[in-house]
């Protein structure tokens, strides 16, 4: 671990709802990931559900989300509808894909005062730290020289779209933990998820039998990526799926074993998700 921040916010008020207390700890491991905790004190007055907004993650991935209710875990919902009444709602929570990112929602089950636990995981953390802290991160968690500071936080200012001090602050976080080798596989890591959206190491693998006339919706299904061809369908046309990167336009697209190298590929839900595809005659 290298960090540890609590973060405390004021009363905040949605719609008729109140927040009253966000407590927020994020534990920063020695690979710029982050786990995340966040204790919820609040108040429903109206609605079916409360939702965190997580726009613009840029390459960060979100996983291992779960909610907990007055330190009960609530059940995962895997398609999550933000139209459902209270009472298909209450006990689950889930997550909503739009084209912004994606949203964490957990039901509500009253109009009572509750505190929800929300709990997950953000990799590369570190190389998406914010233009107006990572000067400040540099200076204090790394031993960089100050005409090396220096020059970081002028690509800040002249060229951020690079994020060259974001990178460094990885790089320089991980070779003081764990050495010039790890820092240099996690930066090879961080640069593929950089120009691609993903990095297929340790990404998860399915093995999938392909039959003649299988379309993209059929091997989504197959591959347990959605329950459904019309959920898989929603998803294409929403511009949600990818294929090596590449937006998939037509749910009925044909997937043959020799159109790609080595018989796989990468798919892609959304900006988070992504499976690698083995094709199996």
């Amino acid at each position: 671990m290298i960090l540890l921040l609590l973060l405390l916010c004021p009363i905040l008020r949605v719609s008729a709802d109140t927040i009253n207390k966000v407590d927020m700890k994020v534990d920063i491991l020695d690979d710029g990931t982050a786990n995340i905790e966040e204790v919820w004190n609040v108040k429903a007055s109206s609605g079916s559900e409360w939702y965190k907004q997580m726009y613009n993650l840029g390459d960060m991935e979100l996983t291992n989300f779960k909610v907990l209710m007055d330190g009960e875990e609530l059940t995962y919902k895997s398609y999550w509808d933000v139209n459902g009444s209270m009472s298909e709602k209450a006990g689950y929570y889930g997550i909503n894909y739009v084209s912004e990112g994606l949203e964490l929602c957990f039901g509500k089950s009253d109009y009572k005062t509750h505190n929800f636990t929300l709990s997950y995981t953000l990799s590369n953390f570190v190389f998406n730290t914010d233009d107006s802290k990572v000067i400040e991160y540099l200076k204090v968690f790394t031993f960089l020289s100050k005409e090396d500071i220096e020059a970081l936080e002028e690509s800040v200012k002249k060229e951020p779209e690079k994020r060259l001090a974001q990178m460094a602050l990885a790089y320089e976080v991980v070779k003081d933990i764990h050495g010039k080798e790890e820092a240099d596989l996690a930066k090879k890591t961080s640069e593929e998820v950089f120009s691609k959206g993903y990095s297929e190491e340790g990404m998860e693998e399915v093995s999938v039998n392909l039959s003649e006339n299988d379309n993209i919706m059929d091997v989504m299904v197959k591959a347990s990526l959605v329950s459904s061809k019309s959920e898989a369908r929603r998803l294409i046309e929403g511009n949600g799926i990818s294929i090596n990167s590449e937006k998939v336009n037509d749910p009925n697209k044909a997937i043959k074993y020799d159109d790609f190298e080595n018989n796989s590929f990468v798919i892609s839900k959304g900006k988070k998700i992504h499976i690698k595809i083995n094709l199996v005659k």
